[in-house]
């Protein structure tokens, strides 16, 4: 694991540009990087099992895909600049599928703590976050 800190890094300066992250300015952007950690995962490594309670955690995608499964079917495979955590972490609920590397694979992750600090830091961080979680909600299978 590693801090951002440099902010001439490549991994730094490619996050501006992510989806993920649109609607932040870029202070409020360079806010959030510094918040997180870069964790390196290893094919297979497993960052979240389905109906485990989310701890509040939430990552982006910096680079690799993991893939998303739901009751032993695939929901999807993430690429560059996906959240992951949000559902859980939004509605308080258990993890809703097991993600898994499917290729060697950086994160940003963000601890609840992190994440309570940024949502009240900057509150455009949470609209991100529930925005997302809406729209996983809404277009994946995560029901009973």
């Amino acid at each position: 694991m590693r801090l951002f800190s440099d902010s001439s890094d490549a991994r730094l300066e490619r996050l501006f540009a992510l989806e993920s992250l649109s609607g932040l300015s870029k202070k409020e952007v360079r806010q959030v990087i510094q918040a997180g950690t870069l964790v390196e995962v290893q094919v297979g490594h497993v960052l979240a099992e389905e109906d485990e309670l989310a701890d509040g955690s939430v990552y982006v995608v910096v680079s690799g895909s993991l893939n998303v499964v739901q009751s032993g079917e695939p929901i999807r495979t993430t690429s560059e600049g996906d959240l992951l955590g949000e559902i859980g972490t939004v509605a308080g609920l258990y993890r809703t599928a097991t993600v898994t590397a499917d290729t060697e694979s950086e994160l940003l992750h963000f601890p609840a703590d992190a994440v309570a600090q940024l949502s009240a830091d900057v509150p455009a961080f949470r609209a991100i976050l529930e925005r997302a979680a809406g729209k996983r909600l809404s277009r994946d299978r995560y029901t009973e």
